[in-house]
C-alpha cells in the first residue's frame, strides 16, 4: 500500500511529538536532580505556630533564636536546622514552629508529614469561608503537604456548589498556583 502525503505528515507529527515529550521528561529529570544547596549560615524563615513567645538555640551556633508569638517568622541559621532535623529536636519534629523552605522540606520529607497532619480537613474547609485577603495569608503560611490537600478541597467545594465565591476562588488560584476559576466556568 503506498504512503501517501497525509500518511507521511500524520507520522511526521507524531515522531515529533515523542520528541518533545521526550525533551520535556529529560527537562523534569534536570529539574529533579538540581536541589538547592544551602551554605551553613544561609538564613530560612521559620513561623511559630505556638502562643506566646518561643526560643530556639541552635545546637551549632548557639544562637538564640525568639518568636514573639504565633504567627512570627525568624530566620534561622540553615546549620541550625539540619542539625535539629537530623537529632530530632522535639522543637522542629513536634513542631513548635514550622519551616518556610520548600527546599529544605525536599530534603527532609518527614517535616512535610509532620507538617502536613497538623491540619485537619475541618481546619481547611474553614480557610474557605475566610476573606480573599484573609485566605492569601492562611494558605501563604501551610505547608506543601496541606496545600496539596487544600486543592482537593476547594476542587470538590467547586464541584458541589459550596464554594462559588470569584473572589475567594481567584485568592486561591493566586496562593495555590491554580486555574480553579476554570472549574467554576465549566460548571455553567
Amino acid at each position: 500500500m503506498p504512503k501517501t502525503k497525509y500518511t507521511q505528515k500524520v507520522k511526521e507529527e507524531i515522531e515529533q511529538d515523542i520528541e518533545e515529550l521526550n525533551e520535556e521528561l529529560e527537562e523534569e529529570k534536570t529539574k529533579e536532580v538540581k536541589k538547592k544547596t544551602f551554605a551553613k549560615d544561609d538564613l530560612i524563615p521559620c513561623v511559630s505556630i505556638t502562643t506566646g513567645e518561643l526560643f530556639f538555640v541552635g545546637d551549632r551556633t548557639n544562637n538564640l533564636y525568639t518568636w514573639a508569638n504565633i504567627g512570627f517568622v525568624t530566620e534561622v541559621e540553615y546549620q541550625d536546622l539540619n542539625y535539629a532535623i537530623q537529632q530530632g529536636n522535639p522543637l522542629v519534629m513536634k513542631p513548635r514552629f514550622i519551616i518556610q523552605d520548600k527546599d529544605i522540606i525536599a530534603q527532609h520529607p518527614e517535616l512535610d508529614t509532620i507538617y502536613s497532619g497538623l491540619y485537619s480537613a475541618n481546619d481547611l474547609k474553614a480557610i474557605l469561608k475566610k476573606t480573599p485577603s484573609e485566605i492569601e495569608a492562611e494558605v501563604a503560611k501551610l505547608p506543601l503537604g496541606a496545600k496539596e490537600a487544600l486543592k482537593g478541597i476547594v476542587a470538590t467545594a467547586i464541584g458541589n456548589g459550596s464554594l462559588d465565591s470569584i473572589n475567594r476562588i481567584k485568592a486561591l488560584d493566586k496562593v495555590l498556583g491554580t486555574e480553579m476559576l476554570l472549574k467554576l466556568s465549566d460548571k455553567e
